[in-house]
């Protein structure tokens, strides 16, 4: 998984950009990112990566954009908890600030969930924030029912599947577009 540009889990539906709204949080992205990044350090989660369309520091982490709003303001936080991975994503309002304070408050409320120790529900909670959907549902992005034997065929099934999502064709959407190119870049990487 690469921090920049921003990749967004494949499983997790966009926001319509119409549907953005500013939030109140009153932050800056330099303090959510850190705090976000403490919350996930009291987690003992490993592995972080914090994927935005914010350029990286040296250390891998996003520069302090404030309150710059982006053309996609998206964030998705990877990280591997109890062995396994995991993503928080916020793409909701309009700047990258909110998102990533939303994040934030999302990881505070799983430190939460860890401290009360109530039935497990912290591990419970935790599956619906696996960074990846099982093989069968990623390979039916594609209309296939398993991985294909070659690049050729994921190809193929790519422009097929293209033909029918891209914006530029009647009934065609950008969000639907959007999602196959990130899970074809994902699959592509599977061939490596």
């Amino acid at each position: 998984m690469e921090a920049y540009p921003l990749h967004y889990p494949i499983n997790h539906a966009r926001t319509p950009e119409a549907a953005l709204k500013p939030a109140q949080f009153a932050t800056t992205f330099a303090r959510a990112r850190n705090t976000a990044l403490y919350n996930l350090r009291l987690l003992q989660a490993e592995e972080v990566i914090i994927s935005s369309n914010i350029p990286q520091r040296a250390d891998g982490l996003p520069f302090p954009a404030g309150d710059k709003s982006l053309l996609d303001p998206g964030i998705a936080v990877y990280f591997t908890l109890y062995g396994e991975k995991r993503v928080v994503c916020c793409d909701a309002f309009l700047s990258v600030a909110d998102n990533m304070q939303a994040i934030s408050k999302s990881l505070e409320a799983l430190r939460g969930l860890q401290r009360w120790r109530c039935s497990n529900i912290l591990k419970l909670a935790l599956a619906g924030f696996k960074a990846f959907p099982e093989a069968g549902t990623f390979w039916k992005t594609f209309d296939l029912e398993e991985k294909p034997a070659t690049m050729e065929e994921l190809k193929k099934a790519y422009r097929i599947k293209v033909a029918i999502v891209h914006p530029g064709i009647p009934g065609g959407s950008r969000e639907q577009y959007e999602l196959l190119n990130a899970a074809y870049q994902t699959a592509l990487k599977m061939f490596e």
